[in-house]
């Protein structure tokens, strides 16, 4: 895997966790936990998928991107569903 496109990627998911979640950059990392350290709830995670689809053109299962719990797990997901 390239670790220029996971840094990318995580750069992405952080950027737009920011938004979602109305933090800093520097608040969320590649261990923060969304449902412990930001309240993640179900139409977040579904926010997110959708930025995933659109960004990457990639199919996103909802199910799968759930058992996801860090910004990390999400990143390797979508390395898996780029074929990374």
């Amino acid at each position: 895997m390239s670790a220029s496109f996971s840094e990318e990627v995580c750069k992405l998911i952080i950027d737009r966790l920011c938004v979602v979640f109305g933090k800093a950059p520097g608040e969320i990392r590649p261990e923060t936990n969304l449902e412990t350290d930001l309240g993640a709830k179900s139409v977040n995670i579904s926010q997110l998928a959708n930025f995933i689809e659109d960004e990457y053109e990639a199919q996103v299962s909802f199910v799968e991107l759930r058992k996801r719990k860090t910004v990390a797990e999400i990143v390797k997901y979508v390395e898996e569903i780029c074929e990374y």
